[in-house]
């Protein structure tokens, strides 16, 4: 019997190495035996030599080494010996193994899956939602997930979802970014003042080779039920208790490895709307810019600040509204080392729409503004233009519409007379739906 241990439940390289040493000297499955057993020196830097050197070398395929990274992340405790099997069917070429395990193998892939999208969802309500969370984003922000189990393979696709500096604490390990780098340590911590103790950058020792599993969204699945009220009526996942914040959490989960179309392979991250979920008012820009792109939220660039700027002046607190794009990842062109803003193409809008029609379903605002041709486009489906359809109320769904321009455009009106006649039309359009929506609730709440 040879017992192999591995440093905790996502030390994919040990399994990988392992198995490559026995799989090659043809011992069988039933002949090892499997234990997590954390070593002394787990968050110590380590120099650890791969066994590859020391084996016969034989190779698999790009797709199932990935698929043993998804199934790994699954909680069957059977799943390092299923695997080994497997891998040892496919060396020796056993067709009918494979076919026999195959299906084992798609469950635990399935699990995994599964497994990583609910974590990410508990990331996100955390982050989002929690009362730990900094108020500010520029400090550190500690997320308690003890009782649960952390993929640390997903830390750098947390960083992707929540840019700012936040500690995620688990029972045995803590995850720590700082906004720039990531670290693990002990778990345990209970406040945002412990010390790290033995810290380990990401990567390193026993860190190395996480399996960072991605699930590439191709299609945009549908999470949210079409009529708002539902989302309080039955769980999109079985659960019992379903609210808006969990089905926002299921958005963000998924989209943060959206695959839609070629501009992930662009921007830095997926950047999704942020704001009130039962909010009144949703605005909806173009897509996210240089600012947004970097720091994972939509409007905190020049034109955000026009925009939260005129909101106030009509009484209208950002705080209290949703605020998203109708295209999710930044477009740009690189010119003499700045990325300068490209409009998306009608392919882009396209391909990204299905996640604004949810956001639009779960939020259920009485009133949306349309900040610029391409949102306006993106919901009516057609070319606009928008001085010939701009502050006008129209139906749209469920809501009350209006176009107006996108603050950026303002900001780029060289003459200073018509930029001031334009900014003083945007802050009239603006109050517009600021009044409606207050004569909206009177009628709801009259005195």
């Amino acid at each position: 019997m040879f017992d192999v241990t591995l440093a905790h439940h996502d030390d994919f390289r040990s399994w990988r190495d392992a198995t490559r040493k026995h799989v090659s000297a043809g011992i069988n499955s039933r002949n090892i035996n499997w234990i997590v057993n954390p070593p002394d020196d787990l968050f110590q830097r380590q120099n650890l030599d791969s066994t590859e050197q020391n084996t016969s070398p034989f190779k698999i395929t790009r797709q199932r080494y990935v698929q043993l990274q998804e199934a790994f992340h699954a909680q069957d405790p059977h799943r390092f010996e299923t695997l080994y099997t497997f891998v040892m069917a496919l060396q020796q070429q056993d067709d009918a193994q494979i076919a026999a395990l195959t299906p084992k193998l798609d469950t635990l892939i399935q699990a995994g899956r599964e497994a990583v999208l609910r974590f990410r969802e508990s990331f996100v309500k955390l982050a989002l939602f929690s009362r730990e969370t900094a108020p500010d984003r520029s400090t550190q922000s500690l997320f308690d997930m003890r009782g649960q189990r952390i993929f640390t393979g997903q830390a750098a696709t947390l960083t992707r979802i929540i840019p700012s500096p936040w500690v995620v604490s688990g029972d045995t390990v803590s995850i720590r970014w700082t906004g720039s780098a990531l670290f693990f340590s002990r778990g345990g911590l209970k406040a945002q003042h412990e010390k790290f103790q033995s810290e380990i950058a990401f990567g390193s020792g026993y860190w190395a080779q996480l399996p960072q599993l991605r699930l590439p969204v191709k299609t945009i699945p549908s999470l949210i039920p079409d009529a708002p009220a539902e989302v309080h009526q039955e769980s999109l996942a079985g659960g019992p208790e379903p609210n808006r914040e969990s089905c926002f959490a299921q958005l963000r989960a998924h989209a943060v490895d959206c695959a839609a179309c070629e501009l992930c392979d662009i921007g830095t991250r997926t950047v999704f709307g942020e704001g009130r979920l039962d909010a009144k008012i949703m605005l909806i820009g173009e897509q996210p810019g240089d600012q947004e792109d970097l720091s994972g939220r939509p409007f905190v660039g020049p034109a955000g600040a026009l925009l939260d700027q005129t909101l106030r002046e009509v009484g209208l607190e950002r705080a209290r509204l949703y605020v998203t794009n109708s295209v999710k990842h930044f477009r740009f062109v690189n010119r003499y080392g700045r990325r300068l803003h490209q409009k998306p193409d009608l392919i882009h809008i396209h391909q990204c729409h299905p996640w604004l029609a949810q956001e639009i379903s779960l939020i259920a605002p009485t009133h949306i503004i349309l900040l610029g041709a391409s949102a306006a486009s993106a919901m009516l489906g057609r070319p606009v233009t928008v001085n010939r359809e701009r502050s006008r109320f129209f139906r749209l769904g469920n809501s009350e519409a209006l176009i107006t321009v996108h603050p950026s455009y303002l900001l780029r009106i060289q003459d200073r007379a018509s930029q001031d006649f334009e900014k003083r039309r945007f802050l009239s359009d603006l109050r517009l739906v600021a009044e409606a929506t207050s004569q909206s609730q009177a009628q709801l709440h009259p005195t």
